[in-house]
């Protein structure tokens, strides 16, 4: 029996080249399964493949998946007034705002609690907020985090605001939300795990604890079908994530959202009501 004929020069050439031009999925594809064969045979820890995947993932997530929303976005108009300003940002939480002109579609800059805090104390008048701003930086909503990584090293700015196809401000982006996106949510408070704690408040739980922890902590049958979480049965009973503050009861229950952010219900209050239990309604503060 022959062989079959040879490759010719050029075919491997031509071949090598191919090779070294493949594109960069596969070669990401090629380390992602590496990584999960690392952890199957216990080189890698679990919390290391899913830090080592999410940093591969930055090829592939794009900004408008992290970002803050338009609708969510706080910002001040640059005719407020510098004192008007600091009640924002201490009210919000926040020590970098954005300052528009008449809409947030004409972002002019952003300001610190740094840049404000040096007029603080002065008598008036205060400096106007365009004369204090920094220059804003956009970026397409499309972008990748792989490049917008590069973006925020390249600028220097602690905020960067993503555009639509349009032009339009459609939500804005800090690096904290990248650190989120490969590391995930640093808690603040983690003793809460995955237990609920009897507090003179009521019962403090994180989204994350299981429905039926709760139910047994309570001793009250909730019966939620396809709800696994207590974050859950919050989005369940509200369809949507709450804002911090909001209240709201269920079968007896009053249920106080302690921390949300734009993806997740991060902690509850949980009390009795002394009042007749109306699933779904809501107040807030």
């Amino acid at each position: 029996m022959t062989d079959g004929p040879k490759p010719s020069p050029w075919a491997l050439l031509v071949e090598g080249v191919r090779r070294r031009l493949r594109p960069r999925r596969d070669l990401v594809q090629e380390m992602e399964d590496l990584i999960e064969e690392g952890t199957a045979e216990g080189v890698l820890h679990p919390e290391e493949e899913e830090m080592l995947l999410s940093v591969l993932s930055l090829r592939r997530t794009r900004v408008r998946e992290i970002m803050v929303p338009r609708t969510e976005i706080v910002a001040a108009e640059q005719g407020d007034a510098l004192p008007d300003l600091v009640r924002l940002m201490v009210e919000e939480g926040h020590s970098r705002i954005p300052v528009y002109r008449g809409t947030l579609d004409d972002v002019i800059g952003f300001v610190t609690a740094r840049d404000v805090l040096r007029f603080w104390g002065s008598p008036p008048p205060h400096p106007k907020l365009e004369t204090i701003c920094r220059p804003a930086v956009f970026v397409p909503e499309t972008l990748t985090l792989e490049a917008l990584l590069e973006e925020f090293k390249r600028s220097r700015v602690p905020l960067i605001l993503a555009v639509d196809e349009y032009g339009g401000v459609s939500g804005l982006v800090t690096p904290a939300d990248v650190v989120e996106e490969i590391v995930g949510e640093i808690e603040d408070e983690p003793d809460l795990e995955d237990e609920v704690l009897e507090t003179r408040e009521g019962y403090r739980a994180a989204g994350r604890v299981s429905l039926e922890k709760l139910e047994d902590v309570l001793g009250t049958e909730l019966e939620v079908d396809d709800v696994e979480t207590v974050g859950g049965l919050v989005f369940h009973v509200l369809g949507r994530i709450p804002r911090p503050g909001e209240v709201f009861r269920y079968r007896g229950l009053e249920f106080l959202v302690r921390d949300a952010d734009k993806r997740r219900v991060k902690e509850v209050l949980i009390r009795r009501s002394n009042e007749e239990p109306s699933a779904g309604e809501t107040k807030r503060p």
